[in-house]
């Protein structure tokens, strides 16, 4: 399991998959992959091309706020055009 305190505080200690991967001795990626995300339901883990790191202050907790925001308004646009075709439709 990735022990979380091996992804660092902060961009400037960001980690890529290799290097968390090996500090947890996880082999296989598709294992990485879903340790991560269960990692992510209960911290706050932020992508950054190829790598991995935790918030340290406001501005980067921030970034990761606005991200969701811009993922929910995007879903919520797809939602209400389903339902607008749904309904023109009459099904």
């Amino acid at each position: 399991m990735i022990k979380v305190e091996t992804i660092g505080f902060g961009r400037e200690n960001l980690k890529n998959k290799r290097e968390i991967m090996k500090e947890n001795g996880i082999t296989k990626e598709n294992d990485f992959n879903e340790q991560l995300a269960d990692l992510k339901k209960k911290y706050v883990i932020l992508t950054y091309y190829d790598g991995y790191y935790r918030p340290c202050n406001a501005r980067e907790y921030n970034i990761f706020i606005d991200k969701l925001k811009k993922t929910r308004k995007t879903l919520d646009d797809k939602i209400e055009l389903a339902l607008k075709e749904l309904k023109q439709r009459g099904l």
